[in-house]
């Protein structure tokens, strides 16, 4: 039977070279990219030859990471070339569970394999001078072939789910609002830092992370035992194993279920209703779910979210003008961007157009209306919290002003949603309509919404002042208590405001129906 897999493998990769093939374009061009990025890789591979165990250890982590992310993305948006489904094995009269492994046995001959198994080969000779790194090495290359095959052909299922649900643009604009979301402190990162690698201690924390975790463990362990640590290579070597384990079962699961339903399985035919399904039935969550919706789809809602980002980098630039220390400038971005993220909720309700009646005559909860649209800002910014406060991790290097910024910047989020999710019942304000261009502005009063946005946005950061006062003593020589007691600030009173202002605008556009539709219409 492998014999018989292994003919048709080969045979639908030569069918895709035909003329007459529909994939011939895409065949060609993943062959050719196979081989460019073979050589530049194996090119690359030579020139450390001579060099350092550290600097093939840098080099060793940094490809790695770069090309495990890489495969995973690429796999989920791109269409596999030449790939047998385990579906098509299930309707050959195979049980979904051997289908799902023969499927991903055939995905070992590919060209992107094959390009990958010679860039690997190559490395090997960076470690011939050491028989323990050398031995090392073989195991950590079999490792990352084995770990990027299977998170290509799982990422590729992902993606087939995305695009049967329609949700790739969807998957493909939310990668994208990430990618810009971080771009304030990886940009501020990029200027601010000295790259030569070794040289910085930024750098050199980065590094170390990574190489401790499962996108590029197996690819240092070599390094490691090279330089004389085993206990550090035989424990990257195990954070390949286990990752290599928990992505196999994560394919068994997905990809039988795959089979199984190509069988007609347990699944019900139900009409897919893409995200809306995918958050629940409660009305907070459906409301969430068009939310959502609306941040991929609606150019205006782009047009925010690229504001949101430029805002802090823009205040970058006077500052380091007027020579402020990269340390405190590191410190900046993030609590600006968790208020904007915050603040851009104060008039969500003037997008809605119209459709905002369905919630009006439904009898919609003030509170489910609430809920359902600050859930995805709270949730999104509580993601770039985090992420963001790593990234200024690498900079300042200390954990406890990390803390002090943390709560800053969870405190200025939740207070800015909180006064937002009023204001924009009490004083919504004319914007572009549906359809129309993002810059334009509709020539109305934007009434007394000019004075009261400003002022409820002003009166969240005069909020936050004791968790600013507490992370500057600690920032200038005092206590490290002083960090925590910005972090409970800034959390405990953002959330506080928060609560009180669910809550009242729920009770706002109970109260206030009419006028929000009159609003709807007029707008």
């Amino acid at each position: 039977m492998a014999g018989h897999l292994l003919q048709l493998k080969l045979q639908s990769i030569r069918n895709g070279a035909r003329r007459d093939s529909q994939h011939r374009g895409a065949w060609i061009g993943t062959l050719l990219l196979s081989i460019l990025a073979a050589v530049f890789a194996v090119f690359a591979v030579l020139s450390l030859l001579d060099s350092d165990i550290e600097a093939k250890r840098e080099a060793a982590i940094i490809a790695g990471s770069l090309v495990t992310i890489a495969t995973g993305l690429v796999s989920v948006f791109v269409t596999p070339i030449a790939a047998i489904d385990p579906r098509s094995l299930a309707v050959m009269g195979f049980s979904p569970r051997r289908s799902a492994w023969l499927a991903l046995g055939t995905a070992f001959v590919s060209v992107p394999s094959f390009a990958v198994t010679i860039v690997l080969l190559a490395g090997l000779l960076l470690w011939t001078g050491d028989s323990t790194g050398l031995l090392v090495a073989i195991v950590g290359a079999a490792l990352v072939l084995a770990t990027l095959v299977v998170l290509s052909r799982l990422a590729g299922l992902v993606g087939e789910d995305l695009r049967a649900r329609r949700l790739v643009s969807d998957a493909r604009a939310a990668l994208v609002l990430v990618l810009l979301l971080l771009a304030s402190p990886i940009v501020f990162v990029a200027v601010s830092v000295d790259w030569q690698l070794g040289e910085h201690e930024a750098v050199s924390a980065a590094l170390e992370v990574l190489s401790l975790s499962p996108i590029a463990a197996p690819w240092a362990a070599a390094a490691s035992a090279a330089g004389g640590d085993l206990q550090l290579a035989f424990g990257q070597l195990g954070i390949g194993a286990v990752t290599l384990v928990v992505l196999l079962v994560l394919w068994q699961v997905v990809a039988g279920r795959v089979a199984s339903a190509a069988l007609g399985g347990d699944e019900t035919e139900l009409v897919d209703l893409g995200a809306f399904g995918a958050f629940g039935r409660s009305p907070a969550l459906v409301v969430a779910a068009r939310t959502v919706t609306y941040w991929m789809r609606d150019p205006r809602y782009v047009v925010v979210n690229v504001s949101i980002i430029l805002i802090p980098l823009l205040a970058l630039i006077p500052l380091a003008v007027v020579g402020v220390e990269p340390r405190h400038l590191a410190l900046l971005p993030l609590p600006l961007l968790a208020f904007f993220i915050g603040w851009t909720l104060h008039n969500d309700l003037a997008f809605d157009g119209s459709a905002v009646w369905m919630h009006v005559t439904s009898g919609m909860s003030g509170l489910s209306d609430r809920f359902g649209r600050a859930l995805p800002t709270l949730v999104f910014g509580t993601v770039v919290v985090v992420l963001g406060a790593l990234v200024t991790w690498l900079i300042v290097g200390e954990w406890g002003t990390i803390l002090a910024l943390v709560g800053l910047s969870l405190g200025l989020l939740f207070a800015a949603t909180g006064f937002s999710s009023i204001g924009s019942v009490l004083h919504p304000y004319p914007v572009a309509r549906p359809g129309d261009s993002p810059f334009s502005q509709p020539v109305r009063s934007w009434g007394s919404g000019v004075f009261w946005h400003p002022t409820t946005g002003f009166i969240a950061i005069l909020l936050m002042g004791p968790s600013v006062y507490a992370g500057l003593v600690a920032l200038n020589g005092g206590e490290s208590w002083w960090n925590f007691v910005a972090l409970g600030w800034g959390v405990v009173v953002g959330l506080i405001v928060l609560i009180v202002g669910l809550n009242a605008g729920a009770r706002q556009f109970e109260r206030r129906s009419s006028e929000i539709m009159a609003f709807a219409q007029s707008a």
